[in-house]
């Protein structure tokens, strides 16, 4: 897996010694407040083992947890992955709330996107979100995703956002 560093933050791959930060992430109400109730600890175990393969594969598409630069901190995950199983490349990512409202989201998300288009050679990402989620909807249009429209995705109505490699490069 690529690692990728901006100003303040360093984007690496996820290890077991993240696990209490991913468990509080798949627990913590005002994380989750627009994503699911809080997931069981069999969920949290599953997408371990799932990073963990992901990890070990020459893919180069997954996870990557998020570290302040400065301080070695730990803030929560970014993703870059095929949205339930489909060819649809997805971009997403999960904070701590003390992580909320300093630009950590938007950088690392910048990130990943460059990686996709410029490395991996994406043809479009998507990013999903739920309706009601301001502050999410604020990223990815600060990373330069066009909403369209509504789709059905996890189970749920999400606001749908794309952005294909040509107009990302000619922006």
């Amino acid at each position: 897996m690529t690692e990728l560093i901006t100003k303040r933050l360093r984007l690496r791959k996820i290890t077991s010694e993240d696990f209490e930060l991913m468990r509080h992430l798949d627990t913590d109400t005002k994380v989750l407040e627009f994503i699911a109730p809080p997931f069981p600890l069999s969920r949290t175990e599953a997408r371990m083992k799932l990073i963990e393969k992901l990890n070990q594969s020459e893919l180069t598409l997954g996870y990557w947890m998020g570290e302040i630069l400065d301080t070695k901190e730990a803030i929560g995950w970014f993703v870059l992955n095929n949205i339930q199983q489909t060819e649809t490349i997805e971009i997403g990512y999960r904070l701590k709330v003390d992580s909320w409202g300093k630009g950590f989201a938007t950088e690392g998300a910048k990130a990943v996107l460059h990686h996709g288009f410029n490395d991996l050679a994406l043809e479009q990402i998507v990013g999903i979100t739920n309706p009601g989620n301001e502050g999410s909807k604020k990223v990815l249009r600060k990373i330069r995703l066009k909403e369209d429209g509504m789709r059905h995705f996890y189970d749920q109505e999400v606001s749908y956002f794309e952005l294909t490699k040509n107009r990302y490069l000619n922006q």
